[in-house]
């Protein structure tokens, strides 16, 4: 067929076909789902410091909110310690610690004492205003327990209405919660006038 010295022509193999999509766009693809990867894991990253850092201002600020009223109550307490209108009262027991009170007719009242004897788990001390007026009941000023040392140290801001009203305090040992009224015989007691 072919004769001597004839060259055969060669027929051209078919190309493969090209692909779809070029190498360079699979990289550019493989590229921006690493960096989605990275940034979603970024914004949860920045997510999670961004609630830390919220929960720690939140404490910031419920510190600072406490230490301010700390510091209105330390500065009323002095008013009251320091103020010529205020009384001294001494409450007394018939067996155990006095209770003393720093009584001001508009600031309020400074209780402390030391040596208090711990109430039972379900029961409180209660402050009560007595009344000068016989007919009156009683007027619940403030509940507290003593510290595990035994001592009071309460402020209770003033009832102008009663305060003018007072002819004594009276501290009674009532159930966890309060009393409207006392339910039991006061223990210590002491004359505002």
């Amino acid at each position: 067929m072919f004769g001597q010295g004839e060259t055969p022509v060669r027929v051209p193999e078919s190309r493969q076909p090209r692909a779809w999509f070029p190498i360079w766009a699979w990289v550019g693809a493989a590229a921006l789902i690493a960096f989605a990867v990275f940034s979603l894991r970024q914004a949860h990253r920045m997510q999670n410091q961004l609630a830390e850092l919220t929960a720690r201002l939140k404490a910031g600020e419920a510190q600072r909110q406490k230490l301010a009223e700390e510091r209105a109550i330390a500065e009323r307490t002095n008013l009251i310690l320091s103020d010529p209108a205020s009384r001294l009262v001494t409450l007394q027991a018939k067996i155990g610690p006095q209770v003393h009170a720093f009584c001001h007719p508009k600031l309020g009242i400074i209780l402390y004492g030391g040596s208090v004897p711990m109430p039972a788990s379900n029961r409180t001390y209660e402050l009560w205003l007595v009344m000068k007026d016989k007919n009156a009941k009683p007027m619940s000023a403030a509940m507290f327990r003593p510290d595990a040392s035994g001592k009071i140290m309460l402020m209770v801001p003033a009832m102008p209405a009663a305060m003018g009203a007072t002819a004594a305090l009276a501290i009674s040992e009532e159930p966890s919660g309060g009393s409207p009224q006392p339910s039991s015989a006061p223990i210590w007691v002491g004359a505002l006038t």
